[in-house]
């Protein structure tokens, strides 16, 4: 997951890409697809003052689901437990596989209207391919596959 962080963080900086309310206000200004700007459409919740792209939670929920797969299997059911907001019941959200949480992981960022589609899509892929490589280069089985059970060489 640090490793996702650190990525998207050097990817924000390097494209420096508007988020959905400054795009959508100034469609059609700067560029010339001959989209309408509306300046009066608001994102779900407060949108965060850094750049859109990609999604650090699509990337850093990737990278920790692809981990999570590798070690349980990816069609695992499992759920997860928030506390939400004060005085509001407990949430639960329960899940077939690792890749359907990160999904909504993604789509729950577009639907707040902090991130476009392609934003969460790239992220995802990034994080995917650092749990790829953190998994085939860092976290490694703790003995070989020439050992047997009993941990001797034989």
């Amino acid at each position: 997951m640090a490793d996702a962080v650190i990525a998207v963080w050097n990817a924000k900086n390097t494209f420096n890409t508007w988020r959905p309310i400054t795009a959508i206000a100034n469609a059609g200004i700067y560029d010339n697809t001959g989209a309408s700007p509306d300046t009066l459409w608001r994102p779900l919740l407060a949108t965060p003052a850094h750049q859109e792209f990609p999604s650090g939670h699509s990337g850093a929920s990737s990278a920790a689901t692809s981990v999570l797969a590798a070690f349980f299997g990816s069609q695992r059911n499992f759920s997860v437990s928030s506390d939400g907001i004060p005085g509001v019941a407990v949430t639960t959200r329960n899940y077939a596989s690792f890749s359907d949480a990160v999904a909504e992981v993604g789509f729950a960022r577009i639907a707040a209207g902090f991130h476009f589609r392609f934003a969460c899509d790239a992220a995802m892929q990034m994080g995917d391919q650092i749990a790829g490589n953190a998994l085939s280069t860092q976290m490694l089985p703790l003995r070989g596959d020439d050992q047997d059970d009993d941990g001797g060489d034989d």
